[in-house]
């Protein structure tokens, strides 16, 4: 019987099938030929910031380094370009977050500059997909996080109904550091308890 090097063989495969064949290394590397995009870059220096931040706790206190909170996203959507004309009220118009199923209505409360009420009602032609979104959450309280590229723009603790209908609490606003980040993606995002 033939000795093999199975060993040496799957790796080979491995080899031949991921690092020949990958169409994506092409696509990045035409994408970037010309200079890293602003924005990409943009999202570069934060992670690169928060990997400094934690190295530099890691230093302050030893060799343990804290774990960041655990998040689960929930829903994303565009911020308008009518909301940039009034950077510092972005939530100022109800968000829609489609593909979760529910919209976001954000109020301050009156004589308080950071401190609002926020309500989640069902987007309009999908009645269940709220309650899909948070049926781990059905008659609980939960903690949010919304943010737009990786800065926090509010917290908030939410009650949902057992129906998945409706949620409410209040939270605080969260002034990013640059006004100008205030525009692309948003991202909703419950903070898991452990």
């Amino acid at each position: 019987m033939k000795k093999t090097d199975i060993t040496g063989q799957v790796l080979k495969l491995h080899q031949n099938e991921t690092m020949e064949n990958l169409e994506f290394v092409k696509e990045v590397e035409e994408e970037l030929k010309n200079g890293v995009p602003t924005e990409l870059q943009a999202e570069l220096d934060q992670l690169i910031a928060k990997g400094q931040e934690l190295n530099k706790e890691k230093n302050e206190k030893g060799n343990v380094v804290p774990f960041p909170k655990v998040i689960r996203t929930i829903g994303e959507t565009q911020l308008l370009a009518a909301a940039g004309q009034s950077l510092a009220n972005w939530f100022s118009q109800p968000i829609i977050f489609g593909g979760a199923g529910f919209t976001v209505d954000i109020r301050k409360i009156i004589g308080s500059d950071e401190e609002v009420d926020i309500y989640l009602a069902p987007s309009r032609g999908e009645p269940g997909a709220m309650k899909n979104t948070f049926s781990d959450s059905l008659g609980k309280s939960i903690d949010i996080m919304i943010s737009t590229n990786a800065e926090p723009l509010l917290s908030a603790t939410l009650y949902v109904d057992n129906e998945g209908n409706a949620a409410a609490g209040q939270g605080r606003l969260i002034s990013p550091k640059e006004a100008g980040s205030i525009k692309g993606r948003i991202t909703i995002d419950i903070i898991v308890k452990e």
